[in-house]
């Protein structure tokens, strides 16, 4: 409480108070200037009530809901809507067996409902094929084969011996091959096989592991090629020919690989002051051959001159 004093100058001062500061508290004291922990909260202090208050320090009689505990399941035979929890006490009828078609997984009691089903391997690669097997279990399927892991036709699916496992034959298996081994079912790398080992020839055998001499060629098949071969089986287009390789020439002959020195080359123009009536007299009687100028007469001495100059000229 608050208590006024007197002082002897006429001054007057207030003492501290405690109680109750928390404006929440049941005992709440607005003049309390110093909380002195006397605070309570009333509430459910029942742990089991829905109601429940941890904060609570004092029941408030009459206050706590309790719960109403059941089956809350609406499709359940037991079932209370009333009920605000659940207990776990629902009971569900329904067909229990997972292999029915009608399988109820929330069935607490098998009611007799479940349909009429059979349970066999649907496989129709395995020897106990069951066509009228409603439900399919592979665990239950038959597989027949050589369940020997060392045997060549071991069948890691086999469940069922076949009395068929064939041991491994070693040998080589190439029919093409001078060592072939029929009785082989095992290629052990020694197949011994003769042929052309060259891979740039035309007749070239890539599973010859030995050269028999035997290896043929492709080249230029055409005799009038100056690259021609005549020992070689197919033509590959590299054929070469002769002719003038020089562009100055009247016959130069773009194609022609190697010059055979048959150019042709234009005649010189005749010089100013030269008698040119005898040459041309005999012009007729000159025979160009491989390019050079060659005389078949005896041209007179006056001519002679002009003509060697002209065949000079045009070498």
């Amino acid at each position: 409480m608050l208590l006024p004093l007197l002082l002897s100058a006429g001054q007057q001062v207030s003492a501290q108070v405690t109680g109750c500061t928390d404006v929440r508290a049941v005992n709440y004291y607005a003049l309390a200037t110093v909380d002195d922990g006397s605070c309570f909260y009333l509430g459910c202090t029942d742990s089991t009530a829905l109601n429940y208050d941890s904060t609570a320090t004092r029941a408030d009689p009459g206050s706590c809901v309790q719960s109403t505990l059941g089956c809350t399941d609406s499709l359940a035979n037991n079932y209370q809507s009333l009920a605000d929890g659940d207990d776990g006490s629902c009971v569900r009828p329904g067909c229990t067996n997972s292999y029915a078609s009608n399988f109820e997984p929330l069935a607490t009691y098998d009611d007799g409902s479940c349909e009429s089903y059979e349970v066999g391997c649907t496989d129709s690669t395995a020897e106990n094929y069951r066509s009228n097997a409603t439900i399919g279990d592979r665990s239950l399927c038959a597989y027949r084969g050589c369940t020997d892991s060392n045997a060549i036709n071991y069948d890691s699916t086999a469940t069922e011996n076949n009395g068929a496992c064939e041991r491994v034959r070693r040998g080589c298996t190439n029919s093409v091959a001078v060592n072939y081994k029929p009785s082989a079912n095992t290629d052990d790398g020694t197949c011994y096989i003769i042929g052309c080992t060259r891979s740039e020839a035309a007749n070239f055998d890539s599973q010859a592991t030995a050269d028999d001499g035997s290896c043929e060629f492709n080249g230029c098949t055409d005799s009038l090629a100056v690259n021609y071969s005549p020992g070689v089986v197919g033509d590959d287009g590299s054929c070469q020919y002769s002719g003038c390789t020089d562009t100055r020439a009247n016959n130069y002959d773009s194609t022609a690989a190697v010059d055979d020195s048959s150019c042709v080359y234009p005649s010189p123009q005749p010089s100013a002051g030269r008698v040119q009536e005898p040459i041309a007299a005999h012009l007729p009687r000159l025979q160009l051959v491989r390019g050079r100028m060659c005389s078949q007469v005896v041209a007179p001495k006056h001519v002679h001159r002009t003509a060697r100059d002209a065949a000079t000229v045009g070498a």
